[in-house]
């Protein structure tokens, strides 16, 4: 239910088409104590951009691998961020949540060992020093820029983007 609140939340923001990545964007949110990707709820197909507006599938348990491993891989970090979403690189985004006190963290996907995946790598590469409330990239070879965004809740999560989107305006 968090999750749909979320979702709804986004689709009525103003300017958050703007941030919304070629690849979409996905927001999740992990029960307590989640072990694997069924335990993350999230949205099914991604949000995208169309001509009519911002359409998201639904919103169910283990349907989207890509956030669950993100938020999992999060919580090994700290049990109690349970949320991501993933959003458009720009560095002024970067700088707006600077900006806003967030704690922003980075990894290279070049670097990436052969046998690790993006996601779980990356939060552990970013989040060696600090437990970041904001981890980016700056792509690599067929991967586009993108910053991803933490919480304890989806709707958390949401309104980080709007105090995000805020600034930019």
């Amino acid at each position: 239910e968090n999750v749909k609140e979320a979702v709804r939340m986004l689709k009525k923001m103003d300017g958050f088409a703007n941030i919304i990545p070629e690849v979409g964007t996905n927001i999740g949110m992990a029960v307590e104590g989640a072990e694997s990707e069924k335990d993350v709820a999230a949205v099914d197909g991604r949000i995208v951009r169309t001509k009519e507006g911002i359409h998201a599938g639904c919103v169910e348990f283990g349907v989207s691998s890509h956030v669950a491993r993100l938020i999992l891989a999060m919580m090994e970090r700290d049990k109690e961020r349970r949320s991501a979403i993933n959003v458009k690189y720009s560095p002024e985004l970067i700088d707006a949540c600077t900006m806003l006190g967030m704690s922003v963290s980075s990894f290279e996907r070049a670097k990436e060992p052969a046998a690790e995946r993006t996601m779980e790598w990356g939060v552990r590469e970013a989040s060696k020093e600090f437990v970041p409330d904001v981890i980016f990239d700056l792509g690599a070879v067929g991967k586009e820029p993108m910053v991803r965004i933490f919480g304890t809740t989806a709707v958390e999560v949401v309104l980080k983007v709007s105090m995000i989107l805020e600034r930019l305006q």
